[in-house]
């Protein structure tokens, strides 16, 4: 006859009877060393004390299953449960079913293993930094640290809300079971608060963050103008600060940052930023910059804005409602702050207008010193050629310019010298000043060659073209008209043409072109006279009867940098002005012996 082992056992501490326990919640007591096997127990039936070690005994050797034959094969330490009775063997298992006691579910599990997991999940995120991601395995990887945080918090909650259900039965106050289950009811409402307000959207926005940079276009770093400017373009992702000081390093005599960009990574926006701001550069935006790009663009010592261009600026929104949502918002807006932006400024473009971009207007950007100035853009590159030009294309549109056509006639070898030079600057970002620069270093010799050998008429109407923009160069800048008259081999040339009317550059130009081409036909061009013509002291006495008493004498040394600038333009001006008041066929010769001279 078999023994029926009975289902309830008591064991007894410091007089009071504790229990009922069945055989599965013996065992567990003794594996969680709440007991030790030589304690007594008796059943609910009132029979005699066994110790639980016997009681585990009788109820293996009660079981004829093979799962008891397993359980037995462990061993005989604490006489070995019976393996009919399905328990955890690993610690996960037993805090979910609540074996555990209630002081190690709730103080260790609870909330030592919550502040440890805060920790893991920080120091994880600070490696995904490192690692640099991409903004996908970010996605992802935040993803699964959410998953991970609600798995956690649904085991420490329903595992502690087990064992606080069983601590009266193993012998503990019932004060301390309730006031868990209050703190896990508190635990549950936060946690699940800020799992929907926080987490989640921090898992959403993640990867919406990752569809927007992916929608951004490449970023690219590159020189113009000889590694004087430096263009940046594209969106700002991982290493876009790196990549730009790179190339900040290897052209140390950049002085310009072109930015134009849709915007993208916050932090590297601030890297690049700073960089900016330890060297001391200027910024600059030719078209667009947006987002994150204008956090760059306050980086510029000098902030210049070409005219027609905008500036977009929006608060953080693909992180705003994060896990740090709030936070990020604030810091950018105290980073506005300290770059000098004033209040009204950062309200208004932290307005909570969703993703909306608020483009605001020249003068407020001005009011707000956001930007130091505007500019037409003629003195800065306007940027990488969308096709690199060759050198057949450089000629064609050399060639099809008036003076393209006589300098091809009058020095074949100067014309492919300025196709190359064009093609160059071109591909290079030159600006129009450069390219116009690069034409005039090389056709100036040749105009001023021409100059000598020009017939009357051709002669008179070259240098009343020039003595017009002269006039108006003295009114507009009498130093950059000096500079420009005074022009010697070798010396950069005075740019013009930001000081003279657009009609007058072109009449300018096209009197140079005549010129070199009519002294490029040898029927047509004239001697230069070996001795001054009488004409010359008729024009001296003219001048010293209406000009100031000294200024005479200047011209023997006008080219001395000592004399005032508008003494000089003015001087000259009407120095050539008298010799064109003489009939034609007296003032060529004489113009064509002062410029051979000279």
């Amino acid at each position: 006859m078999s023994y029926v082992l009975p289902s309830c056992w008591y064991r007894e501490s410091e007089g009071t009877k504790l229990g009922p326990y069945t055989v599965p919640e013996l065992y567990w007591l003794l594996e969680t060393k709440q007991s030790e096997p030589h304690e007594r127990v008796q059943a609910d039936n009132g029979s005699e004390w066994l110790t639980i070690a016997e009681v585990l005994r009788r109820s293996r050797e009660g079981s004829s299953s093979r799962a008891t034959e397993d359980a037995g094969s462990r061993g005989d330490h604490y006489a070995n449960a019976p393996s009919d009775q399905k328990h955890p063997s690993n610690y996960i298992m037993r805090h979910w079913r609540g074996d555990l006691s209630l002081g190690l579910s709730y103080w260790v599990n609870l909330v030592l293993l919550a502040a440890l997991a805060h920790v893991f999940f920080a120091v994880a995120g600070e490696l995904a930094r490192a690692a640099s991601l991409s903004y996908h395995q970010t996605a992802l990887l935040i993803t699964i640290l959410v998953a991970m945080a609600a798995l956690i918090a649904i085991w420490q909650i329903v595992g502690t809300w087990r064992s606080s259900e069983r601590h009266t039965s193993r012998g503990g106050l019932k004060f301390w079971a309730t006031a868990a289950k209050v703190m896990l009811i508190l635990a549950v409402l936060r946690g699940g608060l800020e799992m929907v307000t926080s987490e989640v959207p921090t898992a959403i926005n993640a990867w919406q963050h990752a569809a927007l940079m992916s929608s951004l276009s490449p970023s690219n770093v590159q020189p113009l103008r000889g590694g004087t400017e430096i263009e940046f373009s594209g969106g700002i992702h991982n290493e876009s600060a790196a990549r730009l000081g790179a190339v900040l390093d290897q052209y140390p005599r950049a002085r310009v940052v072109h930015l134009t960009s849709d915007g993208g990574n916050l932090a590297e926006g601030h890297a690049m930023a700073a960089i900016i701001r330890s060297r001391g550069l200027d910024t600059y935006v030719r078209t667009k910059c947006l987002s994150a790009c204008t956090i760059v663009f306050l980086g510029g010592r000098n902030r210049l804005l070409r005219d027609g261009a905008q500036l977009g600026f929006h608060a953080p929104t693909t992180l705003a409602a994060g896990l740090r949502g709030k936070e990020i918002v604030a810091e950018e807006r105290a980073k506005l702050a300290r770059a000098g932006l004033p209040d009204w400024f950062v309200t208004r473009a932290f307005a909570p207008t969703g993703s909306a971009m608020w483009f605001p207007t020249v003068d407020e950007l001005r009011n707000a010193r956001a930007i130091t100035q505007t500019t037409d853009g003629r003195y800065l590159s306007p940027g990488p050629p969308t096709r690199l030009m060759t050198i057949d294309d450089a000629e064609r549109a050399f060639r099809a310019l008036p003076l393209g056509t006589a300098i091809q006639r009058a020095d074949p070898t100067i014309f492919r010298a300025i196709v190359e030079a064009m093609r160059e600057s071109m591909n290079d970002g030159g600006t129009e000043a450069d390219i116009a620069s690069a034409v005039e270093r090389r056709v100036t010799p040749v105009f001023t060659r021409s100059l000598s050998i020009l017939p009357d008429h051709q002669m008179v109407a070259t240098v009343a073209t020039i003595t017009q923009v002269a006039r108006q160069l003295g009114a507009s800048n009498p130093r950059i008209c000096r500079d420009w008259l005074m022009h010697k081999a070798g010396q950069p040339i005075p740019l013009i043409a930001g000081h003279i009317t657009s009609q007058q550059q072109t009449a300018l130009i096209q009197t140079m072109a005549d010129a070199i081409m009519v002294a490029a036909d040898p029927r047509q061009r004239a001697a230069s006279p070996r001795q001054p013509p009488p004409q010359l002291e008729q024009v001296f006495r003219r001048l010293e009867a209406r000009l100031p008493r000294g200024q005479i004498q200047m011209l023997e040394t006008i080219e001395s940098p000592s004399h005032p600038p508008n003494i000089v333009c003015s001087l000259v001006v009407e120095f050539y002005s008298e010799i064109l008041r003489l009939p034609e066929r007296e003032a060529g010769p004489l113009l064509r012996f002062i410029l051979a001279s000279g």
